[in-house]
């Protein structure tokens, strides 16, 4: 993250910061794995969505790389008991 002074007449000096391409993407991932992770023990509609969406950026850069295997080894751990009989019907085969 690049921060710069934008006004240095007052006592409290204001920054403004911009991030690269790479931390938007990480946040992003982070914001969604955080989705994911908001419903330990059940599947709402959307969350196979989002974990597609992590699928196809699981070959990104290693902090983003370990931060999707992570998310989804929580993930597992957390709906692995029931998953034959209650949570695989939320995913189709693909």
């Amino acid at each position: 993250m690049d921060c710069m002074v934008v006004d240095q007449g007052s006592v409290e000096q204001k920054f403004q910061c911009y991030l690269n391409s790479g931390q938007k993407l990480h946040f992003g991932i982070l914001g969604l794995c955080a989705i994911v992770l908001t419903s330990p023990y059940d599947i709402p509609g959307h969350v196979p969505k989002v974990l597609m969406q992590l699928c196809a950026h699981s070959h990104d850069p290693d902090l983003i790389q370990k931060s999707i295997k992570q998310c989804v080894s929580d993930f597992r751990r957390t709906h692995h008991d029931s998953w034959h009989y209650e949570h695989r019907q939320h995913f189709a085969d693909d």
